[in-house]
């Protein structure tokens, strides 16, 4: 009866962990409302810039950053979340404080710019390298 119970309990357990497959997630911008940029950096250094987002409701995560380099001294940042589709969303602003990286290979003026959805510029920051 012991080892009959112990199963049970084991398979139920297990049954629990199992994820709920009726709900996809599917990629989307989310929207950036603050930004901090250094106003200098070191050549062949990174240097960090912060980034605030927001999603319309709390079905939305933060999935990752994604940095293109436009030109040889310009950078175009977009923050990458994700939104569940079908299901109920609690309606509260989804936010995310997070930090993109950018490594400069030449000297100069760069500029950052930062994109929100519909290739929207939120806003462009210089930054100086020496």
């Amino acid at each position: 009866m012991y080892k009959t119970s112990l199963l049970v309990l084991g398979v139920l357990w297990l049954a629990s962990c199992k994820k709920d497959n009726n709900s996809t997630r599917v990629e989307t911008l989310l929207t950036i409302d603050s930004t901090k940029t250094p106003a200098a950096a070191t050549l062949n250094t990174a240097f960090t810039a912060r980034v605030r987002a927001t999603g319309a409701n709390l079905c939305y995560r933060f999935e990752r950053m994604h940095v293109d380099s436009t030109a040889p001294r310009e950078w175009a940042v977009r923050t990458i979340g994700s939104v569940q589709q079908g299901g109920a969303c609690a309606q509260a602003l989804y936010r995310v404080d997070t930090t993109v990286t950018i490594k400069p290979g030449l000297p100069g003026q760069h500029i950052v710019r930062y994109y929100n959805s519909g290739n929207s510029l939120f806003k462009a920051d210089t930054v100086v390298v020496n």
